[in-house]
């Protein structure tokens, strides 16, 4: 069985439609999204069409998870304190989104667990600890106490960086990197395919063009950190 693990899209459609078109070459059985499907970028509602077009037509296939930032997306009659600098990103997001969209992310949980084979795969956009704000990076040495013991896969993201390894509990840690913005120097975005019951675990990176997506962005004055975090990849 083979499984797509996509998160952190930031409603980066070019990004998205390139990973989808990637992955329709793969046989994949099921689509993972692990959150933050909005914020930072303008194309929301693209990249809403774009995830409603997979999950209408793949029902039982594909989980989605709600993200930080699609957090703050949904809640329309609440503003967070203090608030965030991307914050009128947020709003511009909210406001392309149809109303079916914000009653869709609604139903959504940061956190799923589900039984594939004979493996145990929890799911987070942050992590164990915060499902909705924790962080794992790569360079993280501590052991903690909710790593996974065998036959028990944590797969996370939120951090925008990729990791595997097998814990010595043994079970497997998968960070699932970035589809919309990757943060580490000279990195493309990826996706990663999970294969069951092999556990082989493919990072699988691809292209978009990213320099006609900054100037896109730098016409219509953009938020500046978000473009800047793009050109870390030019």
């Amino acid at each position: 069985m083979k499984i797509a693990l996509l998160s952190d899209i930031h409603s980066n459609k070019y990004a998205l439609k390139n990973a989808l078109d990637l992955l329709k070459e793969k046989n994949i059985d099921k689509y993972f999204f692990l959150g933050d499907m909005f914020g930072y970028y303008p194309w929301a509602n693209e990249t809403y069409k774009l995830l409603s077009e997979l999950r209408l037509s793949r029902p039982t296939d594909c989980i989605f998870l709600l993200g930080n930032h699609d957090l703050l997306v949904r809640e329309i009659d609440e503003i967070p304190f203090p608030l965030p600098e991307y914050y009128p990103v947020i709003l511009q997001n909210r406001s392309e989104l149809p109303m079916e969209a914000l009653n869709w992310l609604k139903s959504l949980s940061p956190s799923e667990e589900i039984k594939i084979l004979d493996y145990d795969i929890k799911l987070f956009h942050g992590s164990p600890a915060d499902p909705i704000n924790g962080r794992f990076y790569p360079d993280d040495t501590k052991q903690y106490d909710w790593f996974p013991k065998q036959n028990e896969i944590i797969i996370m993201a939120h951090t925008h960086y990729p990791l595997a390894f097998q814990c010595v509990s043994g079970g497997w840690i998968i960070n699932t990197g970035s589809v919309g913005q990757p943060r580490k120097k000279n990195s493309k975005p990826n996706v990663v395919i999970l294969d069951l019951p092999t556990l082989n675990i493919e990072f699988v990176t691809f292209n978009f063009d990213i320099e006609q997506v900054i100037k896109e962005l730098q016409n219509i004055n953009w938020y500046p950190r978000a473009v800047e975090v793009l050109l870390r990849g030019v």
